[in-house]
């Protein structure tokens, strides 16, 4: 494998930084929801896949057509007074924000939206697609925590928590798989 050495500029910063290219692998750090559940129901657990700039909002009503999807594929379609509130905006899923940018859904089964890290696809060997990424470890917040205790638990350079952990989602299995965590020195 060629591997690349390129000179970038990093947005917002006006020193170049050296980056490792690989042929045919992309880096990403995009809005990751997944369904958060042990039913049988949903086979794929990685629900979407969003772009790093989607605003919360465009991800709250991907999980509402998420759930609603969801709810269509559970009967052969929406009965019709489902369609009517959801036409009217009367969701059935409400997500909601946590810390750190987070978003769920208190719905069964649960969707979990929240930006990851370094994404990148790849293949087994024996052709199965794999995504690995890196989930951000965020500190525990207390009512009387200081900006300051909180920003010791980020890169503000890198613009993501100090501490990650590596996740694998595996086709063949369809399955997320825990990783070990990464921490970067301060």
């Amino acid at each position: 494998m060629h591997l690349d050495l390129r000179l970038a500029v990093v947005a917002g910063s006006k020193q170049p930084t050296t980056q490792l290219a690989l042929p045919g692998v992309r880096r990403m750090n995009p809005w990751l929801i997944t369904w958060e559940t042990h039913t049988n129901r949903v086979r794929n657990p990685v629900a979407a896949i969003l772009h790093n700039t989607t605003s919360e909002e465009s991800v709250c009503d991907m999980m509402r057509l998420l759930y609603a999807n969801f709810l269509a594929a559970a009967g052969d379609r929406l009965s019709p007074s489902e369609q009517v509130r959801f036409a009217k905006r009367q969701y059935l899923c409400k997500p909601r924000r946590a810390q750190f940018g987070r978003l769920f859904s208190d719905d069964k089964p649960v969707l979990f939206a929240r930006h990851v890290f370094a994404m990148r696809q790849s293949k087994d060997k024996e052709g199965y697609e794999m995504l690995t990424w890196e989930e951000g470890i965020y500190p525990q917040i207390a009512q009387d925590t200081r900006p300051e205790e909180i920003a010791k638990h980020f890169n503000r350079k890198m613009r993501r928590p100090r501490k990650r952990r590596q996740m694998t989602f595996y086709a063949r299995t369809m399955a997320i798989v825990m990783g070990a965590e990464i921490n970067d020195a301060e």
